[in-house]
């Protein structure tokens, strides 16, 4: 080819371009406004979590924008909806269960992908609490074979209420009169009453060590629950808890509305979310659920690693919202963490400090007395909780 016409064409765009008016780059401009756009929205959770291995906040001020965050729309509970997670495999169930769904709680995620959801940040409810001291009005009680004793000095972090999973539990009685094998050693129900952290004391009715069998027998569990109820406790029972626990994922659930309208009042349940559906799915659970006046205990999920308590407060709040006075809504915090090896360990003050300090104005429950709450963890916390 004619390498003169070649040489012209090649010299061509230089020569259009030096006629051409001088024009603002536009992808340049669009270049800079995207940066400062992104320096204002990825903002990621502290890598402290990590480091720590699981889902908590020490972390959960660092986990703040460097911008104020922006008001939610009114709907608050559609506006606050974590990414669902895929389930996985359930694992064997520890020994040591958060109230009867930690094998449930398999389908926790790992911590690494906290960090990915969508509420990372803080509402301004959740802020406004932080600078208020959270209250521990009591702690959980999970009776097993192993676990007839509880014994702590709960009652120096201001613990005074304990919440009883269970008064029987699949076979096993942990008091006498209804039925079921006796536990090898039973109860002290009179000393557990003189106790300055049981003076008032949520009794569990029947329940399973298995979640799934529990969720099959309801009728069953009913009336066991009827004849617990019934029966004369050497303690005073302060109000009822029914350890059905509900989830979004259970959509048989509807089912106990009849049922739990036969048992007596105050009750309450307890409820949880691993697959971070959303409050407004648990909700809907809830309500098509429980009938009017029983409350419900929310487990906060952190010490599963199913979100951070930052998040976890969001939820509680969200909850609130939905369900509104028919269902008062109270607060769990689970004190352990899982271990690689499969079960779970006392979290530590680091973790456990940390957790409470995103529950700033809140009453809060302690999971689980006995297996977690051991004396120096309790007197660290209560140290710190004397500062504020």
């Amino acid at each position: 080819m004619n390498r003169k016409w070649l040489m012209g064409l090649a010299l061509w765009p230089i020569l259009a371009s030096a006629q051409a008016p001088a024009q603002a780059p536009p992808a340049q401009a669009r270049t800079r406004a995207t940066s400062s756009i992104t320096a204002h929205t990825s903002a990621q959770p502290s890598s402290q979590l990590r480091a720590q291995g699981h889902a908590k906040a020490p972390a959960t001020i660092k986990e703040q924008p460097s911008s104020p965050p922006r008001a939610r729309p009114s709907s608050g509970i559609e506006a606050h909806q974590p990414r669902a997670q895929p389930l996985q495999p359930p694992r064997a169930p520890s020994q040591a269960r958060a109230p009867a769904r930690i094998e449930a709680h398999s389908h926790a995620q790992p911590s690494s992908q906290l960090h990915t959801q969508r509420s990372a940040h803080l509402s301004y409810a959740t802020q406004a609490h932080i600078t208020a001291p959270v209250r521990i009005m009591g702690t959980v009680w999970q009776p097993d074979q192993e676990h007839t004793q509880p014994a702590g000095n709960w009652q120096k972090l201001g613990a005074h209420s304990l919440l009883v999973q269970w008064s029987r539990a699949g076979d096993v009685a942990f008091v006498a009169g209804c039925g079921g094998q006796p536990a090898a050693t039973p109860p002290d129900w009179k000393r557990i009453a003189a106790e300055p952290w049981a003076k008032e004391i949520i009794m569990g009715l029947a329940g399973d060590y298995s979640e799934t069998a529990a969720r099959r027998s309801l009728p069953e569990l009913i009336q066991r629950s009827h004849c617990l109820a019934r029966l004369r406790w050497p303690v005073r029972i302060h109000a009822w808890y029914f350890p059905a626990e509900i989830d979004p994922t259970w959509t048989q659930a509807p089912q106990l509305r009849p049922l739990l309208a036969q048992l007596p009042h105050p009750l309450w349940v307890s409820a949880y979310d691993n697959t971070n559906m959303s409050p407004a799915a648990l909700c809907r659970v809830l309500k098509a659920s429980l009938p009017a006046n029983v409350g419900v205990f929310f487990q906060d999920g952190v010490g599963v690693h199913a979100r951070t308590a930052a998040i976890a407060h969001d939820y509680l709040h969200g909850l609130r919202r939905c369900l509104g006075a028919r269902h008062p809504v109270r607060l769990i915090a689970e004190a352990m963490r899982p271990v690689p090896e499969g079960g779970f360990r006392a979290a530590t003050t680091q973790e456990l400090s940390a957790q409470l300090a995103m529950y700033g104005g809140e009453k809060v429950w302690l999971f689980e007395g006995p297996r977690y709450l051991n004396p120096d963890l309790v007197r660290a916390i209560a140290a710190q909780l004397h500062k504020k």
